[in-house]
């Protein structure tokens, strides 16, 4: 989700961009710590979407399950081919801005100010979340 791109944006909408900032920060850590160890998350996946859902939850039981069981497991599995030659490299993978090129649509728009909303209500805020903005 793409933050908020406005001028003289109100303090709801500041709120906003910093807590989806720091979501974001947090996903791609953790989606990089899993594509070291999972290669097949590099690429695009030619699979629907509740299948990369599931494919993306696996990766993260067996990630925990490798943590658990062997604490030095933090080695890429499947990073080689038979030969040894590294499948993927960041030179290789797709250009993520080609990908997604294009206006959002209305129902994207809907969901993120449904967002803006939340962070905001009583239900949705933390508490130092206007110390931060």
């Amino acid at each position: 989700m793409k933050p908020l791109l406005l001028r003289n944006m109100t303090v709801q909408q500041r709120v906003f961009n910093y807590r989806l900032s720091r979501a974001r920060r947090v996903i791609e850590n953790t989606f990089g710590i899993l594509a070291n160890r999972f290669r097949c998350l590099l690429t695009a996946m030619p699979q629907e979407p509740e299948r990369v859902n599931i494919i993306a939850l696996t990766c993260c039981v067996l990630h925990n399950l490798l943590r658990i069981r062997n604490t030095q497991a933090d080695t890429p599995v499947g990073h080689e081919d038979p030969e040894g030659q590294e499948k993927l490299s960041g030179d290789n993978l797709p250009d993520m801005a080609e990908v997604f090129r294009g206006n959002s649509s209305m129902a994207a728009r809907l969901q993120r100010q449904h967002l803006v909303n939340y962070v905001n209500s009583a239900e949705g805020s933390v508490p130092w979340q206007m110390d931060r903005i």
